[in-house]
């Protein structure tokens, strides 16, 4: 088993554990490795500290480190992805979602992706019916791109 310290071009770093180097190249090649994070394809190998050469490499090392970014950063990265990809592509139902997500469960509205506000008795009260809800909170000034 071999670990390499993986970076996708939106410099979010990660590690991958791989059988051998032929493994990393044919995962690489074949579109299987993509970063947690964006889910980005191209990810690249970057120096790890079990084969760093302090010499002439010092340099490209720590300007290598200075583009990773904290777990935090990258969890409110995620967040915010999240939040976008939820406001461009569901349907914003304001505070007639518990009302609009009963119809779309029980067949009077149309099959979709909604989002809005529920109290939590509504949402408690959807989940008792069988109908899936996730909790979301959204910043209000989140817009679709």
């Amino acid at each position: 088993m071999i670990i390499f310290d993986l970076v996708c071009e939106y410099d979010h770093s990660f590690e991958g554990w791989f059988k051998n180097n032929d493994e990393f190249k044919s995962q690489q090649s074949s579109g299987l490795l993509t970063c947690p994070v964006c889910d980005s394809e191209n990810v690249v190998k970057v120096p790890s500290a079990t084969n760093i050469n302090l010499g002439k490499q010092k340099e490209t090392i720590e300007t290598t480190n200075k583009k990773h970014i904290s777990p935090q950063q990258q969890q409110i990265a995620l967040a915010q992805q999240v939040s976008q990809f939820i406001a461009k592509n569901f349907d914003d139902v304001g505070e007639k979602f518990s009302e609009t997500a009963k119809k779309i469960h029980y067949g009077e509205e149309a099959e979709r992706n909604i989002r809005g506000t529920a109290t939590e008795e509504q949402t408690k009260e959807l989940i008792e019916e069988g109908i899936e809800v996730l909790p979301i909170a959204i910043k209000k000034d989140s817009k679709p791109n």
